[in-house]
């Protein structure tokens, strides 16, 4: 893995990381940011949250007041994604497009 990006939200720890797989963002989760390996439940898709994600890697994480964002490097357009992140579960959003 590389390019790992760790932050919280709702309580919970957020490991995002890019893979070499065709899905190359992957994410998980715990109640610590410093838990072992058995701590972190999960390995998450970013595209099942967001389909149009293939391209991307490299993810980051800001957070502005009350809004969560998302970035990335797009290589299909070799620019920079940046995204609002609207939560719908613990491990669930969706990356706002608008």
């Amino acid at each position: 893995i590389e390019s790992p990006c760790v932050f919280d939200h709702a309580g919970r720890w957020y490991l995002f990381f890019t893979t070499n797989s065709g899905h190359p963002i992957r994410y998980q989760h715990a109640g610590s940011p410093t838990a072992d390996s058995t701590g972190w439940v999960g390995t998450y898709r970013l595209y099942d949250n967001e389909p149009t994600t293939d391209a991307w890697f490299t993810p980051e994480f800001l957070r502005v007041g009350g809004h969560e964002y998302f970035a990335a490097v797009n290589s299909a357009n070799r620019g920079i994604e940046i995204r609002e992140m609207v939560w719908t579960g613990v491990a669930s959003f969706v990356v706002k497009t608008e």
